[in-house]
């Protein structure tokens, strides 16, 4: 994709680096390409949820932008438990 407004995103340097130039990504329950997830005009309680310190994909585009966003890795859930005080 180019860089247009459509494809900027505000975003932490580790999700910006996974998003990279991707508009879309695999689900990883269908494998289908789907649209990521756009907080411009999506609701993020309609596509994800946290269990504990995970966040789960509710909806494909949920799904899609959380595998490709790794918002599940290792490194991700252990900030998540230190904010929590949960370490």
């Amino acid at each position: 994709a180019t860089t247009s407004a459509v494809n900027l995103w505000l975003a932490c340097r580790m999700c910006n680096a996974y998003k990279d130039d991707n508009v879309d990504g695999l689900d990883p329950v269908t494998g289908e390409r789907i649209p990521l997830f756009n907080p411009r005009t999506q609701l993020w309680s309609t596509h994800f949820a946290f269990h504990n310190e995970h966040i789960v994909g509710l909806t494909p585009e949920g799904r899609a932008t959380g595998h490709l966003l790794r918002l599940n890795s290792e490194e991700r859930l252990a900030e998540r438990r230190r904010l929590r005080g949960r370490v």
